[in-house]
């Protein structure tokens, strides 16, 4: 298991819940909502190498994210069984969810399938293309004018990760999952749209789907009290 010092905070206390933030972002932002549900215990952590977490320039595969994430629960003594993940993080708590003993999910827009455009397959296969030309042929070809806006900032070994996070799928493996599962997306959503939320909720069998009509990518801190109330009502349930 890769040895990662994770950065977490604690807000409140009760029953355990664990928070996992997407790419690129931070506890920081999910804070202001776990403040306002009492009787819970939160865990916020920083993803490896995200927010205020150790950096280490080290190749991190799927299996290895949910391993850190595990070991960091062991070790500070946690056990959560409700996770509630947004984007990336949405993934993890995903696979999590397969391997370890979870009673309930929370998944906020997660990149969970394959569903990219014509247009975006074909930009992909240009990029390994050129990618292909310049190892091979030695061409000084400049790639960095392809890729995402959050591919290009990525940095050395962190475009590795990159991609290794953005291009794991799990279309064959949302039908596993049998827990009760809260799927949250925002209308306005353009990286993970509805189309991909209607998919994944017909192949999870005890899930629940609520749309953020003004939302998008990132509703639950766009619109925090309509995912706090909505957040409520399943938790209850």
């Amino acid at each position: 298991m890769l040895n990662y010092e994770l950065n977490y905070k604690i807000i409140g206390k009760g029953k355990e819940i664990l928070f996992l933030p997407g790419w690129n972002d931070n506890i920081d932002h999910f804070e202001n909502i776990a403040q306002r549900l009492n009787n819970y215990k939160f865990i916020l952590v920083d993803l490896p190498n995200q927010g205020k977490s150790q950096k280490i320039n080290q190749k991190i595969n799927m299996d290895d994210y949910i391993e850190i994430i595990h070991g960091f629960l062991i070790n500070n003594n946690f056990d959560p069984k409700i996770i509630i993940g947004h984007s990336f993080g949405g993934k993890l708590a995903f696979i999590y969810a397969l391997k370890y003993p979870v009673d309930k999910l929370v998944l906020i827009a997660p990149s969970l399938i394959k569903n990219k455009s014509l247009i975006t397959q074909l930009k992909i296969k240009k990029y390994k293309l050129l990618k292909f030309l310049n190892k091979n042929f030695k061409l000084k070809l400049n790639l960095n004018k392809y890729g995402s806006k959050e591919f290009l900032m990525q940095d050395g070994i962190e475009k590795i990760n990159f991609i290794i996070a953005t291009n794991n799928y799990y279309n064959k493996e949302l039908h596993k999952l049998k827990i009760p599962t809260l799927l949250y997306y925002g209308k306005k959503d353009y990286v993970t749209p509805i189309k991909e939320a209607k998919y994944i909720l017909k192949k999870i069998e005890n899930s629940k789907l609520i749309i953020n009509e003004e939302g998008d990518h990132f509703a639950i801190y766009n619109y925090p009290y309509h995912f706090i109330r909505v957040l409520k009502e399943f938790l209850n349930a």
